[in-house]
């Protein structure tokens, strides 16, 4: 999301009256443009090459769709300008594929670069957890597991992944914890009631391990492979009948849980991926209608696939027919354990379709599916700032910060919520951290340079500092933005230099007037006739600034989560 609404893009000023504005050492200074970033290579910035195999005994028509999907990668990751999330991407849908064909040391070395790349995104770890285990190495799977449920606490795939592979290893203590947790998160887990009826068995105590397996095989009636293990539990009790009755029942029905990543390879080997993977390239390149003809298709195929009717819903939300896509999310709720993503998405929708009470409704649930989901922390506290919410904004700021300290602009909302409900001290605070973490951002730097030069409190103010800051801001711009040259006004006036404050806001009256700004222009008159009876502002950004209503998320085509 950019950091400025469209009702903060306001007119840059004219090179002509900058110049005019900025006397002595604040002339802007021309700053040349940065060079053009290098290519990076699979083997630079701490990235592995990828093992290729050869594809040459291969199926003509899988080889020429590794080949195809190895010459997209190769050109995103080279291209410049490319993101590091967009680069983390490519080489996870790069190993999705190679895991499907079970080229696993290959899709490793693609999940290990998109981890480097993007290290709080949860489906690289899994997907490494689910690689490792299908080559033996639980040691690693269980190690990736765990950095999942470090970034996902809740993820009950996860702790039920984890649970199996501590069983298989003999820890049957920890496994239990597990399948315990799992029962938490999903009472009528039928794979961690067989779990903790194997555990239960070791231990000899078979009338515990046969009322877990009873209870997991009502749940799951298909999972026949559980009345062998009932059919020894109830020998070992003696209970003859009820051990024939089982062992005449046995089959090969395994126990399962919803793993919805796990899911997505499998419809990537039955061939879905590859029909999704199409619509949105058709999609990418501005086919909508045949993009959401191929969407419907895969949903008439399939009705309670989540992740077509997710991708029809937002590929219907980019044409502008809203509530068709929240017609679409809604019916895919039902259909996944993965509703995070879903729930967002709704949010978005039914933000534009004017709903922002039912929006906020499902945010909230956004939050409490995921509570790392740093996305839905963010869309919850801007949609929380829109409604005036603001107490309860703060701490989803914070919660973003916490999970992305790299996040600039939660930093800055973060602050700005603070100073809309004049906490001033903690805002300081704020920005002071956010600098700290980013010093050459320059709308923190600008943030801060405000409050010091117009806070109400004496004790924040300090318009020496306040000007040393915004000289940092205008050496990093080549052209200064309105509002960076309103703050130059605050801090003269603040400094006692009244007459370069008046200067400076008559000459961007002038300006807007010019532009046809008459509503913004009278708002900067009610400085300008402070700065004349030689008053400074103590109003560091006013009651309706457009700061205090960040504008929605976009519609994502993310994987669920």
């Amino acid at each position: 999301m950019e950091r400025k609404s469209a009702a903060r893009r306001l007119l840059p000023l004219t090179t002509a009256v900058v110049s005019a504005l900025f006397p002595g050492p604040l002339t802007a200074t021309p700053v040349a443009p940065p060079a053009e970033p290098l290519p990076v290579q699979a083997t630079g910035s701490g990235l592995e090459p990828i093992p290729f195999p050869n594809l040459t005994a291969m199926d003509a028509n899988v080889r020429e769709q590794l080949e195809r999907a190895r010459a997209e990668l190769e050109e995103t990751i080279q291209r410049p300008g490319v993101i590091p999330e967009q680069k983390a991407l490519a080489y996870g849908r790069m190993g999705q594929m190679l895991q499907t064909y079970d080229l696993l040391d290959a899709s490793e070395s693609c999940y290990r670069n998109a981890l480097r790349l993007t290290p709080r995104d949860y489906r690289w770890s899994h997907y490494l957890a689910l690689g490792y285990r299908a080559k033996g190495d639980l040691e690693q799977a269980g190690a990736q597991y765990r950095n999942v449920l470090t970034l996902r606490p809740n993820d009950l795939a996860a702790v039920l992944g984890l649970a199996r592979i501590e069983l298989e290893q003999g820890r049957t203590e920890a496994a239990a914890k597990h399948f315990q947790r799992a029962l938490k998160l999903d009472p009528a887990s039928a794979a961690a009631m067989a779990g903790l009826g194997e555990i239960a068995a070791a231990g000899r105590d078979y009338g515990k391990a046969v009322e877990q397996y009873e209870e997991a095989l009502q749940r799951q009636p298909q999972a026949s492979s559980l009345h062998y293990r009932l059919a020894m539990a109830y020998r070992q009790l003696g209970q003859v009948d009820k051990a024939r009755l089982h062992l005449g029942k046995q089959g090969d029905g395994a126990v399962s849980y919803p793993d919805p990543l796990l899911e997505e390879l499998v419809r990537m080997k039955t061939g879905r991926w590859q029909q999704r993977e199409q619509a949105n390239l058709l999609l990418e390149s501005g086919q909508h209608d045949e993009a959401v003809r191929l969407f419907r298709e895969m949903v008439s195929q399939d009705p309670t696939d989540a992740l077509a009717l997710v991708d029809l819903g937002t590929a219907l939300a980019q044409m502008g027919r809203v509530e068709e896509a929240v017609q679409q999310f809604e019916a895919a709720l039902p259909h996944t354990a993965s509703k995070s993503r879903i729930h967002l998405n709704l949010s978005m929708g039914l933000i534009q379709m004017g709903r922002e009470e039912k929006a906020l409704e499902h945010c909230r649930k956004s939050v409490e599916t995921d509570p790392n989901f740093t996305e839905a922390h963010f869309q919850l506290a801007n949609l929380l700032m829109r409604r005036g919410l603001v107490d309860e904004a703060i701490p989803h700021y914070g919660r973003v910060i916490e999970l992305d300290p790299g996040n600039a602009f939660a930093h800055f909302m973060g602050a700005m919520a603070l100073v809309r409900t004049q906490r001033w001290q903690e805002a300081r605070s704020r920005l002071e951290a956010g600098l700290t973490a980013l010093p050459e951002d320059t709308d923190l730097t600008h943030a801060m340079a405000r409050l010091l030069a117009a806070c109400p409190d004496a004790a924040i103010r300090n318009g020496q500092q306040a000007l040393r800051l915004l000289q940092k801001v205008f050496e990093r711009v080549k052209t200064p933005d309105f509002e960076q040259v309103e703050t130059l006004a605050m801090v003269y006036a603040e400094l006692g230099l009244f007459d370069r404050a008046v200067q400076v806001q008559r000459m961007m009256i002038s300006e807007v007037t010019r532009a046809q700004r008459s509503m913004l222009a009278n708002l900067l008159q009610e400085n300008l006739t402070r700065y004349q009876r030689k008053e400074a502002c103590r109003q560091p950004w006013r009651e309706n600034d457009p700061v205090f209503q960040p504008t929605p998320l976009p519609f994502s085509l993310l994987t669920l989560q």
